[in-house]
């Protein structure tokens, strides 16, 4: 049988809590269609007290965490969401809500020492797959976003940093994945961030390209000579916490 296919379920909430977008995969992951649901209170399809999740995200610029949705049919679906609010150049501001829905297991872990290399290296680093849909992060990545390596998996780095230079850094995968050559992008993903990232694609030992991986350079000292933020230890992100939750 054909394993099912890697999705992400998308979804967009407008100030006032209304649903102005329905991707389609969050129709395949909770039933509905987007006429169904579009024009409507986002707060609906919660299978938890609604004031509980606006408490949770009142004053947060992102959220991630386990959600309680209502499916369709009436089953209560515990998913994991990663949520972020959006300001437009007019000052609209609105929220993206993303969830990856993941088919296959998480990727083998390799010998000890090439886990070592990859988890403490003082660089941020990423694998992503051919679909550009994150497998692995290391520690100094999660750090500055953040975010643990289980809230990214699946996600594609738009969801995980909406924005200009994310999308920069999908089009250089991308263009890495199908050349086989390493490409550079430029833009910062965050203020944890250097302002250059390397695309390098990873291939087996047949020469195939499986995988590309994300390094970023570490940001330059801050002018008065400090060290920059990188600097710290890399220590793991808060763990998600539930909707609704202190």
């Amino acid at each position: 049988m054909e394993r099912p296919a890697t999705y992400t379920a998308t979804a967009t909430i407008d100030e006032r809590g209304i649903l102005t977008g329905w991707s389609d995969g969050a129709r395949r992951l909770l039933g509905y269609d987007s006429p169904a649901v579009v024009g409507r209170p986002a707060a609906a399809l919660l299978a938890t007290d609604p004031a509980g999740a606006r408490r949770t995200l009142a004053g947060r610029s992102r959220w991630h965490g386990t959600l309680p949705l209502r499916h369709q049919d009436g089953r209560r679906l515990e998913l994991d969401v990663l949520a972020h609010r959006r300001t437009s150049p007019a000052g609209r501001t609105d929220w993206l809500v993303v969830s990856a829905v993941t088919a296959r297991p998480q990727p083998p872990r390799g010998d000890p020492l090439e886990e070592w290399t990859f988890l403490q290296s003082p660089f941020p680093l990423a694998v992503f797959d051919p679909d550009l849909r994150l497998l692995r992060a290391n520690r100094r990545l999660e750090h500055a976003l953040a975010l643990p390596e289980a809230a990214m998996r699946g996600l594609r780095l738009s969801h995980i940093v909406p924005g200009a230079a994310s999308e920069e850094a999908e089009r250089s995968m991308r263009a890495a994945l199908e050349s086989g050559r390493p490409q550079e992008a430029h833009g910062r993903l965050g203020p944890d961030f250097g302002r250059t990232a390397v695309l390098t694609p990873l291939k087996d030992a047949d020469g195939r390209v499986r995988a590309v991986c994300l390094s970023v350079s570490r940001p330059a000292p801050d002018a008065a000579g400090g060290p920059s933020p990188a600097d710290g230890p890399a220590g793991r992100p808060p763990s998600r916490r539930p909707a609704g939750g202190p």
